[in-house]
């Protein structure tokens, strides 16, 4: 069965028992969580009381860990690696299905368009930094999930379905937000894009965002 479920940070920024209870009263299923953008204070990876208390009944549908696996300050890369990592340690802990990302932008921030962000050999590095972190998710017994944009690096759903078929592993999903595959000169074609996502990708899509 479908569940419906709400990014936290488009509620607001409270304390977790605060926030899942909104996020009830509201009558959603779940959350995409967020910890920077959701909660007040900051979250002790090595006590997770709080956050298993407060979500007992409400699922953590995806804990968002998203950065640029290309940006070309390196050091960033690293963070954000690092940072992944940590959230996909605590996932299975807290009862959270996925740990998610975009695919990144050589423009660095913002994630803009530049035409090298379509290049296979683009595509090969994100599908590099994300082989490992899809490895270090199987050793924590979680998920990842990569989401497509138009002006990222995997701008299309078959660009996608080629990270996905590169790794081939079963601890590797998708999130498909439509709305981010669409730019002034494809617009029209938006169901063609949405048909061909779930032709392509039906059987590793976890996610839609609407």
């Amino acid at each position: 069965m479908n569940k419906i479920g709400i990014r936290a940070h488009d509620i607001g920024k409270f304390n977790p028992q605060d926030l899942a209870d909104k996020v009830k009263a509201y009558g959603f299923d779940g959350v995409q969580l967020v910890f920077k953008k959701a909660l007040i204070d900051p979250v002790d990876t090595n006590d997770l009381s709080i956050i298993k208390s407060a979500f007992a009944d409400l699922k953590i549908m995806m804990l968002g860990a998203y950065f640029n696996p290309v940006h070309p300050k390196y050091d960033q890369v690293v963070q954000g690696i690092s940072y992944f990592n940590e959230m996909l340690s605590i996932a299975n802990e807290i009862g959270a299905s996925y740990v998610g990302s975009e695919t990144g932008s050589l423009m660095g921030s913002p994630w803009g368009y530049v035409k090298e962000n379509h290049s296979l050999t683009t595509l090969k590095q994100v599908t590099l930094v994300f082989r490992e972190l899809v490895a270090k998710a199987k050793l924590h017994h979680s998920c990842v999930a990569i989401e497509g944009a138009y002006n990222h690096v995997a701008c299309d759903p078959e660009r996608i379905k080629y990270i996905v078929d590169q790794i081939n592993s079963p601890y590797l999903k998708v999130t498909i937000d439509l709305f981010n595959f669409l730019n002034l000169d494809n617009y029209k074609q938006r169901m063609t894009i949405f048909e061909d996502s779930l032709r392509l990708l039906k059987n590793d899509i976890v996610i839609f965002h609407f």
